[in-house]
């Protein structure tokens, strides 16, 4: 105590100020690292196949059932709870099957969905993916193409969800 009355009070400040900056900036290094181990991401999605389940070609037939496999490029990082959902527009009377909840870092497989179509046309499908971070996550939107052009996938991310949608058509005979 009586060497800090010795001080001159502006040398003190000075010190003070130093030692936190020192400090805050050690605490932010400190972080930006342990942010980089445990970032959640979502999985990067490169293409939306359709197959026909009766002989695996790409040619989708009224009557026969087929499988969406929504691709994934490069699969998603501590990711929780999730929840699926696959629509198609103007297709209310289609069967479909699919899974709706799952944790994804212990099912990271490629998402599908098994639908029977019972009107031939040309259908817009919509996937949406809503992951549950069990890290950090780097809120950001995007928007890309899928790689075969065919479609667009968009991403949202906040603190606490993330969120894909992927989008695109294709033609029922």
């Amino acid at each position: 105590m009586l060497f800090i009355h010795l001080i001159p009070e502006k040398m003190l400040n000075k010190a003070l100020q130093l030692i936190f900056a020192f400090s805050f900036i050690i605490i932010l290094l400190g972080c930006s690292e342990d942010t980089e181990r445990f970032r959640s991401e979502a999985p990067h999605f490169a293409r939306l196949t359709a197959k026909s389940l009766s002989d695996g070609s790409p040619t989708l037939r009224v009557g026969q059932s087929f499988v969406l496999t929504a691709e994934q490029e490069v699969r998603g990082k501590r990711l929780d709870r999730t929840i699926y959902r696959w629509e198609v527009a103007n297709a209310a009377d289609w069967t479909q099957r699919y899974t709706k909840k799952l944790v994804y870092d212990k099912q990271p497989q490629h998402p599908t969905d098994t639908l029977v179509a019972t009107t031939p046309g040309v259908y817009r499908i919509t996937f949406t993916a809503n992951y549950n971070p069990s890290g950090v996550v780097q809120p950001k939107s995007l928007t890309y193409n899928l790689k075969d052009g065919g479609g667009t996938v968009s991403l949202n991310a906040s603190a606490v969800k993330l969120q894909v949608v992927l989008t695109q058509t294709i033609r029922v005979r």
